[in-house]
């Protein structure tokens, strides 16, 4: 890796190469005492997560919640667009961007911070035993979409947390002891974090916004269609759905204004499920600290899914558009 080697313990013991590189054993790491020396850079970097998600995330939903409530709207669908075009690819993207950046600068911030504040024995430990428990324990206050948890996922990752913690986060002493001072080493992170994540995320955003329109074929067109033509419906919007990066929350309006235009609810199902979990973007963020077969059985797994919650759905009605 290119950003600097996973440690498995205080020493540093260099990337982990081949088909072991997945795996992060707890019984690896160093055990030290905790100290308060240790616990100082944990408070800190905990601090700082509870500000950021304050500012990005806490405080607007406390706000939007009642209002969403009050009014009964959930805004306008992220999803409708006409043929494949450059402008459409680009107002995606203004959307969406002005939705997700303060999250995303949430996760790019506690992610360099993670990675060169947090000491590698005690993220190890602390996230080692009983990991995708852990992992889904703190994804529950974050409320972040699966591009905005990517870069966080990608630092637990760096300092020797268990795949699965990272993994189930994603889904819910620096690595480089190099002398500089701490403040040079968290914004060297920042900003390669910033510059190998940022730059494919943005052209993929704006590629799948300019490919709604054939990734999402909805319309007045599916009325009346049934039996196979919507299982291959479904199993379409499954696969599309889980390519497509969406802000938070945002599946919800989607969803609705489809049921609100007559889409079948068998239908709707499988983007309900699908759009939130994973994108294609996120998948390719985090690329590098998992190994390949982890990632694709979490993108078959997810289209398996939808395609499940629309057979559910069905078992009450038919297979009808």
């Amino acid at each position: 890796m290119t950003d600097g080697p996973f440690v498995r313990s205080g020493k540093d013991t260099g990337p982990t190469c081949g088909r072991h590189a997945g795996r992060a054993d707890s019984t690896a790491v160093t055990t030290t005492p905790t100290t308060p020396r240790t616990w100082v850079p944990v408070a800190g970097v905990v601090l700082l997560g509870v500000v950021l998600l304050i500012w990005a995330k806490w405080q607007p939903y406390w706000v939007k919640v009642p209002s969403v409530a009050g009014s009964g709207s959930l805004g306008r669908s992220i999803l409708p667009a006409t043929g494949v075009s450059l402008q459409s690819g680009l107002e995606f993207a203004g959307t969406y961007f002005l939705a997700i950046w303060p999250a995303l600068v949430t996760g790019l911030v506690l992610a360099a911070a993670i990675r060169t504040v947090l000491p590698a024995d005690w993220t190890a430990r602390a996230v080692g035993r009983r990991g995708s428990v852990v992992g889904s324990a703190l994804a529950v206050p974050g409320m972040m979409c699966s591009c905005c948890s990517a870069p966080v996922a990608v630092g637990l990752r760096q300092r020797a947390a268990d795949v699965r913690a990272a993994l189930a986060f994603w889904l819910a002493s620096p690595a480089l002891n190099d002398g500089r001072p701490l403040p040079v080493r968290f914004l060297a992170a920042l900003g390669g974090l910033s510059l190998r994540l940022l730059p494919e995320y943005l052209v993929l955003v704006v590629v799948l916004g300019a490919l709604r329109g054939v990734l999402f074929p909805l319309g007045a067109g599916l009325a009346g269609t049934h039996g196979a033509v919507v299982v291959a419906i479904v199993v379409l919007l499954a696969v599309a759905g889980t390519l497509l990066p969406i802000p938070t929350g945002a599946e919800i309006a989607a969803v609705a204004a489809l049921l609100a235009a007559g889409v079948s609810p068998v239908i709707a199902a499988a983007l309900l499920v699908t759009l939130p979990a994973v994108s294609l973007p996120s998948l390719l963020m985090v690329r590098r600290v998992f190994p390949g077969r982890v990632l694709a059985t979490v993108t078959v797994g997810r289209v398996l899914i939808g395609v499940v919650c629309s057979l559910v759905v069905a078992m009450g009605g038919s297979w009808t558009a």
